[in-house]
This record gives C-alpha cells, sequence and structure tokens, in this order.
C-alpha cells in the first residue's frame, strides 16, 4: 500500500515539473521558448560567447561569455560572465558554468525574463546575488 501512494506521489511531482518545464530552443538566429519566438542571437568565438538581441528593434541587451580561465581541460576553475546592458548589471559566476540553452532556461525559470522577453531587475538583482563568485 505504501509503494502505490509513493509511486501516486512521484509521478504526480513529475507531472507537475513537467507541465512548469519552458523549453528553450535556439532555431535559426531565433530563441524560442515553448515555440514562440522571444529573442535573436549570434554566437561569437567558437561558441564561447552569445550575444542576445531584442526581437523588435535588434539592440543587444545581453552578453553571456564563458572562460575557461586559462587552464583547458581543468574545469574547476572555469566562470561566465553575464551581461545585461539595460539593466547595467554585469557579474561573474562559477556555478553557471553549463551551455547557453540551460542557462537561459535557468533565466527563464527563476523569472529573471518572462515569456515575452522581458527582465525583470529585482530578480536579476537576486539572480546576480545569489549566483556571483563575488
Amino acid at each position: 500500500m505504501k509503494i502505490k501512494y509513493f509511486l501516486l506521489i512521484a509521478i504526480s511531482m513529475i507531472t507537475l515539473n513537467s507541465v512548469n518545464a519552458q523549453k528553450v530552443k535556439f532555431k535559426g538566429e531565433k530563441v524560442l521558448l515553448d515555440g514562440e519566438e522571444v529573442f535573436k542571437f549570434d554566437r561569437k568565438g567558437l561558441g564561447t560567447e552569445i550575444s542576445i538581441f531584442s526581437l523588435e528593434n535588434n539592440d543587444e541587451i545581453i552578453y553571456m561569455s564563458s572562460n575557461e580561465n586559462g587552464t583547458r581541460g581543468y574545469y574547476d576553475d572555469d566562470y561566465v560572465v553575464l551581461n545585461f546592458f539595460e539593466q547595467r548589471v554585469k557579474f561573474e559566476s562559477d556555478r553557471l558554468r553549463s551551455n547557453w540553452k540551460k542557462l537561459l532556461t535557468i533565466l527563464f525559470k527563476e523569472q529573471v525574463i518572462n515569456e515575452n522577453g522581458i527582465i525583470n531587475v529585482d530578480k536579476l538583482n537576486k539572480f546576480a546575488s545569489k549566483y556571483s563568485r563575488y
């Protein structure tokens, strides 16, 4: 009987997580959130840098770069730099060292960016405090 309740709870939690999960995709030069275009993007530096642009006016709003700290093959000292131009927020993080798609997914999940591509300054400042390496 306990196994049935456990399975029911586990399946419910998995279902709730998949319903709330937002899917970020890079397609062509667009960033898609659940199939809807949110931003334009441009990768640079063999994929170590990415610029995110507004759909409306093509302004660069976010710039992210990864830095291996001069130690190729040793990953413990790697970090990323996130620069939000309009909000004038820039920080480095050694905790967000995943790929760009996962990093954008985290930004959407933590509601730093909403589904319309609008950046919430208060949540951005909280995010920067939470993940900054300093």
